[in-house]
């Protein structure tokens, strides 16, 4: 990585994935070995969950 995005590192994207199957693409996830920042919430329009790239970028899930 480039020093200069050292300090943008751990901000959220701005990214977020629409996905179909918010539990089972969890669980692989999760055995993968995969940070979440966020575990999934459900919440009336859905369920979101906010993991980190390996770098620890922030990318958002979201199950509608």
């Amino acid at each position: 990585m480039h020093e200069a995005a050292f300090p943008l590192v751990g901000r959220h994207t701005g990214v977020t994935l629409r996905v179909d199957d918010m539990e089972g693409l969890c669980r692989e996830l999760e055995a993968s070995g995969v940070k979440f920042a966020e575990p999934p919430e459900r919440s009336p329009w859905g369920t979101m969950a906010v993991v980190e790239d390996p770098d620890g970028n922030q990318v958002a899930l979201v199950d509608r």
